[in-house]
């Protein structure tokens, strides 16, 4: 397995990486990290008290936000949630800042979630509503994608992921570890959905809930798993690469699915060139692979790179899945907040 930058420091942030190198770099994030943690402190304070403005946007707000970095699932659960509630008859919009764009101006995400819902791509979401609602007046809610830190829109509903493999950025605020905000941001929450749970232990989800508990209180508390969908893949030899916020929680799916032969991680949102396939597929043939496989949010970026050459890539799909009365709850207090718009006038 080859490491990216990403993995690397996640080795660091984790304490996994004893080098000696890797201890220094402990000790000189945790000096800074006391800084990071009070501006995001008083920052949160100012918005509690109206110092900073919050923007009323004129349709209901349904955030979906991380308290770490990282991934949390939050790409397929927008599209969930976006595909149950236009079977349910209504007509969301997401907002997204549009983290790393491509040439085209989408970013992956992007590509993904606009195949299954209308998405407004803007760094200014306020001023990205004013122009979804010039173009799509129909527009009855907004999901707020990537969010709960965004605290210049005022939202309806706060729903937070926390990823079970890794849920609580290794008790740090960033630099040190990997949350965005102290953990006691997740008061702000209106439900917490702790994802990917099928990949840990009963144990380890008792102890994740009951962790959540303290902070929380009755918080409600979710749970989902993704599960890929591999025809494609299942019985054969697979190379797993990929570039996204959790590559091995992707790699134990693949594992689930078939036998993996090698991997190899790169950035988040990896711009992917020739080269990089080339090398790629190098790995691959020596390792004994039958297949490459990867993310759809990876295929993405690979999918118009010309002139790559050896064995297949299969980008495979993932689905959302959550027992009955979990999405039945989260779906019906979501519907709860979006009430029509006030007639013109």
């Amino acid at each position: 397995m080859t490491d990216s930058f990403d993995t690397y420091t996640h080795r660091v942030m984790s304490g996994e990486n004893r080098s000696p190198a890797a201890i220094a770099l402990r000790a000189i994030t945790r000096l800074i990290e006391p800084f990071y943690s009070t501006t995001m402190r008083l920052r949160n304070a100012l918005y509690d008290h109206d110092l900073f403005k919050s923007h009323r946007l004129p349709r209901p707000v349904i955030s979906v936000g991380n308290i770490t970095t990282g991934g949390t699932g939050k790409t397929p659960i927008v599209c969930w949630l976006a595909t149950e509630l236009i079977k349910a008859g209504h007509h969301p919009e997401v907002l997204m800042r549009g983290y790393k764009r491509s040439p085209a101006g989408v970013s992956d995400e992007a590509s993904l979630i606009e195949k299954i819902v209308r998405v407004v791509p803007s760094s200014d979401r306020v001023a990205g509503a004013s122009q979804a609602l010039r173009q799509h007046p129909d527009t009855d809610v907004f999901i707020l994608d990537d969010a709960f830190q965004h605290r210049r829109v005022e939202r309806d509903f706060n729903l937070v992921l926390i990823d079970a493999t890794s849920p609580f950025g290794f008790g740090h605020v960033l630099p040190r570890g990997m949350l965005r905000e102290p953990i006691s941001g997740l008061k702000r929450a209106d439900a917490v959905l702790v994802t990917r749970a099928d990949q840990v232990s009963k144990e380890r989800l008792i102890e994740i809930s009951a962790a959540l508990v303290k902070i929380i209180g009755d918080t409600p508390v979710l749970q989902a798993s993704f599960a890929l969908i591999d025809e494609e893949i299942r019985g054969k030899k697979a190379f797993v690469f990929c570039g996204i916020g959790n590559p091995r929680a992707f790699l134990e799916q693949v594992r689930s699915s078939t036998n993996v032969t090698g991997s190899k991680f790169f950035p988040d949102h990896q711009d992917y060139s020739l080269g990089d396939l080339d090398d790629v597929q190098t790995l691959a043939q020596s390792s004994g692979a039958q297949i490459l496989v990867t993310t759809r949010k990876d295929w993405v970026k690979i999918a118009n790179i010309e002139g790559c050459a050896g064995l297949p890539i299969v980008a495979v799909d993932q689905r959302v899945e959550m027992s009955a009365g979990d999405s039945q709850r989260l779906l019906s207090w979501l519907k709860s907040v979006i009430v029509p718009p006030a007639p013109a006038g």
